[in-house]
C-alpha cells in the first residue's frame, strides 16, 4: 500500500471533528500512502500514556515472527518481540470462534509534517489479498485490541475525520499481532524512543479488503439506533480500534439493507 504511515501525530486540540469526536483522537488513520518509498481509528499521545488517538497512521512494516501475547500491561512490557509471518485464515475458522472489530482511517488528504495520512477503503482494496499492516497505533487500549485479534476475525472499516464519517466496508485479519517496527525508526512519525527491541510497546496486525458496504452507515445513524447504544464506537468515540459484538455486527449489516 502506499506509505500508510504517517507523520508525527499532531497534538490534540480539543476541537471536535466532522464526526463529533475530538479530531486529535479520531485519527487512527493509516499513514498510509505517504511513507511508501517515494510514493499511507491517532494515537500519538498514547505513546506518552495519555491515551490520545491522533496520529494513528501506518507505514509498511516488515513481517516478523509470532509469539503469544501476554494480556496484562505489566507482562507485555517483559514480553520478547513477537515474530510471525503472514498467514491465511484456516478453512475451519468458523463464526463460532470469530470475533468482530472496528478500525478507523481517514479517507481524505491531510498532510502531517509533509506526509499525507489519507487511507480509504479504496486504498485498502487496491492492495489485494496481501493486506496492509495496521501500524502507527499509539494508544494502549487500541493496541491491546489489536493484540486480541485472530486470523479470520472480521472488521468494520470506518471513515473518520471527514465530511461523512461512518462505516463503509468490511476487512479481515490475515496476520495476527507482531511488533510495529515504525516505533524504532527515528525518521518515522510513529517513532517512540521508549519502545525498544528488548521491550517493544507497540503492535500491528495485517488486514485485507473484503468488500464495500452497499451504502455508508453514518455515525449519527449508528447513535440513533437503540440496539447500538452500548457499542464502543458510540460510547468511546475517540478509540480508533474497538471491539464489536456479534449482535452489533448483525444489526449494522441489517442497516446496510435499508435506505438509511
Amino acid at each position: 500500500m502506499p506509505a500508510k504511515k504517517r507523520s508525527a501525530p499532531p497534538p490534540a486540540t480539543g476541537n471536535a471533528g466532522p464526526d463529533g469526536h475530538e479530531a486529535a483522537d479520531d485519527v487512527p488513520k493509516r499513514a498510509r500512502r505517504s511513507l511508501r518509498p517515494a510514493t499511507r481509528s491517532a494515537d500519538a499521545k498514547g505513546s506518552q500514556g495519555n491515551g490520545g488517538e491522533h496520529g494513528e497512521w501506518k507505514q509498511k512494516t516488515p513481517a516478523i515472527s509470532k509469539q503469544k501475547w501476554v494480556k496484562t500491561e505489566k507482562d507485555a512490557a517483559n514480553t520478547p518481540i513477537p515474530i510471525s509471518t503472514t498467514r491465511q485464515p484456516s478453512p475451519e475458522a468458523s463464526s463460532v470462534s470469530r470475533s468482530y472489530w472496528l478500525i478507523k482511517s481517514e479517507p481524505t488528504t491531510r498532510l502531517v509534517n509533509g506526509i499525507d495520512v489519507k487511507f480509504s477503503i479504496d486504498d485498502l482494496a487496491s492492495i489485494g489479498d496481501a493486506g496492509e499492516g495496521w501500524n502507527g497505533v499509539r494508544n494502549y487500549a487500541a493496541r491491546n485490541n489489536l493484540r486480541n485479534m485472530r486470523l479470520g476475525d472480521q472488521v468494520l472499516f470506518y471513515h473518520s475525520n471527514c465530511k461523512e464519517p461512518g462505516i463503509v466496508g468490511i476487512a479481515e485479519i490475515v496476520a495476527e499481532a507482531t511488533v510495529d517496527e515504525t516505533a524504532f525508526d527515528p525518521t518515522s512519525p510513529y517513532y517512540d524512543a521508549k519502545s525498544t527491541r528488548e521491550n517493544p510497546k507497540w503492535s500491528l496486525v495485517k488486514v485485507k479488503f473484503v468488500r464495500k458496504l452497499a451504502r455508508l452507515i453514518g455515525l449519527q445513524e449508528l447513535k440513533a439506533n437503540e440496539k447500538l447504544r452500548d457499542m464502543q464506537l458510540v460510547k468511546m468515540g475517540r478509540l480508533s480500534v474497538s471491539p464489536v459484538t456479534e449482535a452489533e455486527w448483525n444489526v449494522i449489516l441489517g442497516l446496510e439493507k435499508t435506505e438509511g
